[in-house]
């Protein structure tokens, strides 16, 4: 039964179990270590192929900059979790907006489609919010041009608000496709 830090290795194109076993044997048992060991060791260690070094040693840096990143991602899916908040609070104030005016002479058709476009962009938020950390960088696009779309809207008529909703929830449909 291999190890858990060979079977790390092995995730590495060019080392298969018996490379990385000669590696954690020699103490370079995770990314860092194999990135930071250069080509002189691990030329030194027996049954390694010396052409395949110097891609097992990029392979080995991108991955430990990868895991060094895991706290950025923490980071991040917080930082979403705020904007996704700040949403929902101006979704929250159209819905408000929404009763107050009542149908705002506006029609009870627009009415109708703001309240039922208010509804289906706080349900895809909680999906987003529901979903994170996975899939970071297109939560994050859609997130921040939602904002920028619901910003922009301010004192809108409630036609103009229902068409900026509708065009919000495609924004965020995206992302979760």
């Amino acid at each position: 039964m291999e190890s858990s830090a060979v079977k790390t290795l092995m995730q590495l194109k060019g080392l298969g179990a018996a490379s990385a076993r000669k590696l954690v044997a020699a103490g370079i048992d995770d990314y860092a270590k194999l990135a930071a060991a250069g080509e002189e060791t691990l030329g030194a260690i027996r049954g390694l192929n010396p052409r395949s070094i110097p891609g097992i040693i990029e392979a080995a840096a991108a991955r430990a900059k990868l895991d060094s990143t895991a706290g950025g991602k923490v980071a991040e899916a917080a930082r979403l979790q705020e904007i996704a908040g700040r949403l929902q609070e101006v979704i929250a104030q159209f819905a408000v907006l929404l009763e107050v005016d009542g149908d705002g002479g506006t029609g009870k058709k627009t009415a109708a489609r703001m309240k039922k476009e208010i509804d289906k962009v706080g349900t895809l938020l909680e999906q987003i919010v529901a979903g994170l950390p996975g899939r970071l960088k297109r939560k994050s696009k859609a997130l921040v041009k939602s904002d920028r779309q619901l910003s922009e809207l301010g004192e809108a008529s409630p036609k103009r608000i229902a068409k900026g909703l509708k065009k919000t929830r495609k924004t965020l449909k995206k992302a979760l496709a």
